[in-house]
């Protein structure tokens, strides 16, 4: 526990060393463990040995309050930013130690509009508006559609928001907004929801609507060809404002885009160079003006792309 002394023997705590470019993003290699709930112990085998070999790190597993945590030389810490390297000899590392934090949860119901419970529907927690920051850990709901996410660091503001996209279900994201359980699509409406450490925050309830779904193609110029891993954006206003859901195209240039809020102008735009395809970014109905792109209907079908093939531009910066 956080003092340094005191084992973790109430819960059973998940021990990964992994290999990151970042430490904040994911994995390139990693290998876990979980501890000894009789004494908080554990070993990890199998980890590469070397200078500066590996991150690691603690997750709670949603099963307890304990913060999930970074190693670090002097005293563990929830800042993934602040993790570091830690050297693995031949003969490998003893008495590496964690201190964890008790940290709180937020819980609550997601439903329809009727009140019907959403199953398997994730939820998830940030530290920051827009889900810029750090994540924080979320769950599933379950059959009655709760959802509880625990181990959350003290602070005064947190955001939580739905993610059917997540598991591609059909539903309307919403970040809390503090308003009953109405909800904001919009991202910017959030509200903040303090976190005290043993202490549930509950009632953080959604009432999600049904989404809208929009397909179409992207192909070359001859109107045949498809083209692969094109990002196909929907926004709510022209010029990337307020971004609604996205994708990328399948094998044969055709695309599906579920969760849209109905909408009666909504404007789409296809990407190639957002997956370093070298074709020209096209809005629909608009080329590459984005104050020329023309609306559709969130539940339009047909939304068809000619990309045209673009050059390129080399060159070094002194």
């Amino acid at each position: 526990q956080a003092g340094g002394i005191t084992p973790i023997m109430d819960a059973q705590i998940q021990i990964v060393a992994f290999r990151a470019a970042d430490p904040c993003q994911s994995h390139t290699w990693s290998v876990g463990t979980q501890t000894n709930i009789s004494d908080g112990t554990f070993t990890l085998r199998g980890v590469p040995v070397g200078t500066a070999s590996v991150y690691l790190n603690t997750s709670n597993m949603n099963q307890s309050n304990y913060v999930n945590e970074w190693w670090r030389n002097v005293g563990s810490t929830s800042d993934c930013i602040l993790a570091e390297l830690l050297d693995v000899p031949g003969g490998g590392v003893s008495d590496l130690s964690f201190q964890l934090d008790l940290g709180g949860s937020v819980s609550g119901y997601v439903t329809d509009a009727l009140e019907n419970p959403i199953p398997n529907l994730w939820v998830h927690v940030n530290d920051s508006l827009c889900g810029n920051g750090q994540w924080f850990g979320g769950d599933e709901t379950d059959a009655t559609g709760y959802y509880k996410i625990w181990g959350i660091p003290e602070s005064d503001d947190v955001f939580v928001q739905t993610c059917a996209n997540c598991w591609g279900l059909n539903w309307v994201d919403e970040w809390w907004d503090g308003v009953g359980n109405t909800g904001s699509i919009d991202c910017n409406g959030a509200a903040p929801i303090p976190i005290s450490p043993g202490i549930d925050s509950d009632g953080i309830d959604f009432k999600l609507v049904l989404g809208e779904t929009l397909t179409g193609r992207v192909t070359e110029t001859n109107g045949t060809t498809g083209i692969a891993n094109v990002c196909v954006d929907v926004f709510a206003d022209r010029c990337w404002s307020g971004h609604y859901r996205g994708t990328r195209t399948n094998s044969d240039g055709t695309f599906t885009i579920s969760g849209i809020p109905p909408d009666d102008e909504v404007y789409v735009i296809a990407d190639g160079p957002c997956a370093t395809l070298n074709y020209v970014i096209q809005w629909y109905g608009g080329g590459t003006d984005c104050n020329s792109a023309q609306p559709v209907t969130s539940d339009a079908t047909n939304v068809d792309f000619l990309l045209e093939a673009a050059g390129s531009i080399s060159g070094h910066v002194q």
